[in-house]
C-alpha cells in the first residue's frame, strides 16, 4: 500500500510586511527576479505590492485619461502615465494610477520629480491606512490628488492646504492651476458601463 499525500484546497498565506530602511535598500529588493514585472511601492519602509485593480477600475482611469490626453493635444503643458508608472514622492515610492507630470520623463527607474496631479480609484482591495498614507505623502509635496470612488460615485479633489472637496454626480471636475479650461463631469467618470 503506498502511501498518498492528501491534497487539500489552495491556502492563501499572508506573508508579513516587509520593512526596507533606505531607498537604496528598495532598489536592491526591486532587482531581484521575483520582483520583475511586478509594481511596488515603498512607503514609510514598508513595500507594499501594487495589485492589478478590477476591470472597471481600470476602465474609470482609462476614461480620465482619455480626456486629459485630449486636452494636451492642444495644450501641451506634460505627460500622463497609467499604472505602471512609479514616482518619488516625499521620500517614498508611489505609484498612482494615473499621474500627470510637466517634468520629463526618465526612461529607466522611477520619475524623480513628484507629479503636479495624480488619480487614485478606490477599488475594493485597497487599504483605508493604504491610501490614507499616500494621500499624507501627496499633500507633503505639493501634489493635487483626485480619488475616485466608484460605488459612492464620487470623486473627492484633495489639494495642498485646502479643505477635500467632494463632487457629486452632478458636478464637474477642474484644476484650473494647472489646466484652464479643463472639466470632466462626474457622471462621465463613474457612469456604468
Amino acid at each position: 500500500m503506498t502511501n498518498t499525500p492528501v491534497q487539500t484546497p489552495l491556502q492563501l498565506q499572508v506573508q508579513p510586511q516587509l520593512h526596507l530602511d533606505t531607498f537604496a535598500d528598495f532598489e536592491t529588493f526591486l532587482a531581484q527576479p521575483e520582483a520583475a514585472e511586478r509594481n511596488f511601492e515603498w512607503i514609510d519602509g514598508e513595500v507594499i505590492e501594487k495589485m492589478p485593480s478590477n476591470p472597471y477600475s481600470s476602465h474609470i482611469v482609462q476614461r480620465i485619461l482619455f480626456e486629459l490626453m485630449k486636452y494636451l493635444v492642444d495644450h501641451p503643458i506634460g505627460v500622463v502615465t497609467g499604472e505602471a508608472g512609479g514616482y518619488r514622492v516625499d521620500g517614498q515610492v508611489l505609484v498612482p494610477d494615473s499621474a500627470l507630470t510637466r517634468s520629463k520623463l526618465v526612461h529607466t527607474g522611477f520619475q524623480t520629480d513628484p507629479p503636479d496631479l495624480t488619480i487614485e480609484v478606490i477599488s475594493p482591495t485597497d487599504k483605508s491606512e493604504d491610501v490614507r498614507r499616500k494621500l499624507q505623502k501627496y499633500m507633503n509635496a505639493g501634489v493635487t490628488v483626485w480619488v475616485v470612488h466608484p460605488r459612492e460615485k464620487t470623486v473627492d479633489i484633495w489639494s495642498p492646504d485646502q479643505p477635500v472637496q467632494t463632487k457629486g454626480l452632478e458636478d464637474v471636475v477642474t484644476f484650473p492651476a494647472l489646466l484652464p479650461g479643463f472639466s470632466i463631469a462626474v457622471r462621465r467618470i463613474v457612469a456604468d458601463s
